[in-house]
């Protein structure tokens, strides 16, 4: 058993009127009907991402937006699981549709509450007496930044890791950016397990 949204407001808008429910395929129809609700159970909202092009960080100490291009898991998103090219046009781990030129990679809240994110980015070869840090972004302004890293002796990989517990609004847009001081770029390790952004709701608004 399955149902359509035959209004015109869209499939997920609440504002829905008209639906029609139907059994085996969504073109034979069982049931007209008129609604004055209709909620969405969308199920938890939890996602994987992870880096997987190479990347390098301007130095200077600027903070730049880590743009994670491959996605293991975006539960609750509009679009199901599937990888960024496809997922999360609206809500989740945006990747494409109009946002994805400024917005790819992030994360965009689409139930209110308190969630928990966690980040880890890693320099594959820093230079010693350099200093790195990372930093959580909620709609474009800094909601938490870590500690400063560095390599107090001799050049060589630094990992970063973040997390944060907060609240957070429907819309609310989450993303992760690196700043290193070094004078010039410093590449970051790619992968799974070395640059990675995850997060779940653990609580209603």
């Amino acid at each position: 058993m399955g149902v359509r949204d035959e209004s015109a407001t869209g499939f997920q808008d609440e504002n829905v009127r008209f639906i029609r429910l139907y059994a085996g395929k969504a073109t034979t129809t069982s049931l007209t009907a008129y609604v004055d609700r209709v909620v969405m159970n969308r199920g938890p909202q939890a996602f994987s991402a992870y880096r997987a092009a190479a990347l390098s960080i301007g130095g200077g100490g600027t903070d730049t937006l880590i743009n994670f291009d491959s996605v293991l898991f975006d539960e609750g998103g509009l679009s199901g699981i599937s990888s960024i090219p496809t997922i999360g046009l609206d809500y989740g781990v945006i990747g494409s549709g109009a946002e994805a030129a400024s917005n790819d990679g992030r994360y965009r809240i689409l139930e209110p509450g308190q969630y928990r994110f966690e980040a880890r980015i890693q320099f594959s070869s820093f230079p010693a007496d350099t200093d790195a840090r990372m930093a959580f972004y909620k709609n474009g302004a800094v909601l938490k930044r870590g500690p400063r890293g560095n390599r107090s002796s001799a050049a060589g990989a630094l990992a970063l890791v973040l997390s944060i517990e907060d609240d957070f609004e429907r819309n609310d847009i989450v993303d992760v950016r690196v700043a290193q001081f070094d004078a010039g770029a410093q590449a970051i390790s790619v992968g799974i397990s070395a640059a990675w952004f995850s997060g779940t709701r653990v609580s209603d608004a």
